[in-house]
């Protein structure tokens, strides 16, 4: 079902989880130098372990940066981006368990918010965010692949 990977074993994927299908969990990354988009609000996500799929690290990721558990069947791919080197696999979920846990955030970001879809612009967010917010709000999601040359 989201078992494309081919570029090299290691991916990235990325969650965009929604509360009551108005509000975004977005993650306040550090500022730190070694941190890549520091000072910047993001999605819960991160790279692949060896033999992950691309959803099974959306998963993993979003559990062990929030301590949400993202229901199966609620998910649904927005994006692929290419790069030369990897591709970043970007996810919706509007189904969850469990609290957001400020232990779990706090071992890599600074803080969280539960922001409405109306205020998202005000956020400072990496490129390509918020056209990824507003394709998963579409009904109807297709395959989308993203070319960027770097």
């Amino acid at each position: 079902m989201f078992g494309e990977v081919s570029k090299s074993e290691r991916q990235f994927s990325a969650l965009v989880i929604f509360d009551d299908g108005e509000k975004i969990l977005l993650l306040l990354r550090p500022d730190e130098p070694d941190v890549k988009f520091p000072n910047m609000w993001s999605f819960p996500g991160g790279g692949s372990k060896k033999g992950e799929k691309p959803h099974q690290t959306a998963f993993r990721e979003a559990y062990e940066e929030t301590g949400l558990r993202v229901d199966f069947g609620s998910l649904k791919k927005i994006a692929v981006i290419e790069t030369d080197d990897k591709n970043v696999y970007f996810f919706k979920a509007e189904k969850w368990t469990g609290q957001v846990d400020n232990k779990s955030i706090k071992a890599e970001h600074e803080k969280y918010k539960w922001v409405p879809y109306k205020d998202l612009e005000s956020y400072n967010m990496p490129p390509n965010n918020l056209t990824l917010i507003q394709r998963s709000k579409t009904k109807y999601l297709k395959g989308i692949r993203i070319l960027i040359k770097r």
